[in-house]
This record gives structure tokens, sequence and C-alpha cells, in this order.
């Protein structure tokens, strides 16, 4: 009984560690992802900005652009792989 419950903890432990850097690299992605993006939505937002001053809202307007478009971004980006990986598992069977 004694080696099958340490061959039940170490692949316990195995699975512990492999989901952890598993999510921690979904982190550090994602940190890397909405930095992109916010860059490129910064660069394009305040540059419709400076082309749109007649408009009232365009302040705000490219507030709420630059904090949400980033966000929704990374969401498409996501699901894209999410969608183009299961393609790929689909057709390997």
């Amino acid at each position: 009984m004694g080696a099958d419950q340490d061959l039940e903890r170490k692949l316990e432990r195995r699975a512990v560690r492999q989901l952890a850097i598993y999510t921690l690299m979904v982190i550090l992605i994602s940190v890397l992802l909405l930095g992109l993006n916010a860059g490129l939505v910064f660069g394009l937002a305040t540059t419709v900005g400076e082309s749109l001053q007649f408009l009232p809202l365009i302040g705000p307007m490219t507030q709420f652009a630059i904090f949400i478009l980033p966000v929704l971004l990374l969401f498409v980006e996501w699901y894209v792989w999410d969608v183009l990986s299961s393609s790929r598992r689909r057709n390997r069977i």
C-alpha cells in the first residue's frame, strides 16, 4: 500500500506542477498581449482623437476605447487561439 500511495502522490504533485506552469504561462501571455493591445489601441485612439477634435465627445470616447478595447482584443485573441487549436486537434484524429 505504501508504494501505491507514493506513486499517487508523485502523480498528483506532477499534475499540480503542470497546472501551475500552465496557469503562469497563460497569465504571462495574457499580460504580454494586453500590453501589445494597449499600445496599439493607444496609438490608434490618439491619432483618431487628434483628427476628430471637432466632435464634442471625442475625449470620453477615446478614453473609453483605451480602457475597453485592449481587453476585448484579448478575448478575441484567446477565442481565435481556441478555435485554431481545437480544429487542429480534430484534424489530427
